[in-house]
């Protein structure tokens, strides 16, 4: 199964097994196309599921990372995660080749506190 046809199952299965959200289910049709775009720029097109790895995720998340916020970086790591339990859990692929990924720290916004001159 490519990873495109993969990415359909896990949409269809957050959509109908999970009630996922629309907007969750918009983010991750997002995140995951993005991969595939990826892959498709380093030249392997139509892609199965299973040639998928660990330092593949790594460089696809430096790449795509860049520039997103600490919340939309996190969101993509849960994705991918998530993606790859699916994966796993339906016997597409033999192990999870997103597990393991770290998410990124968040930002730390500091409360403003009223003056007293209020």
């Amino acid at each position: 199964m490519t990873l495109s046809e993969s990415i359909e199952h896990f949409l269809t299965y957050l959509r109908r097994e999970r009630a996922a959200s629309p907007n969750t289910l918009l983010a991750y049709g997002r995140d995951l196309n993005k991969l595939v775009e990826y892959f498709n720029d380093t030249g392997k097109t139509d892609l199965p599921a299973e040639s998928l790895s660990r330092p593949s995720l790594q460089n696809f998340l430096i790449k795509t990372g860049k520039g997103l916020k600490p919340a939309s970086q996190a969101r993509l790591v849960a994705c991918l995660k998530s993606f790859g339990t699916f994966l796993t859990t339906n016997k597409l692929i033999e192990k999870n080749p997103a597990r393991g990924l770290r998410f990124p720290k968040k930002e730390q916004h500091l409360f403003s506190v009223a003056s007293e001159d209020m």
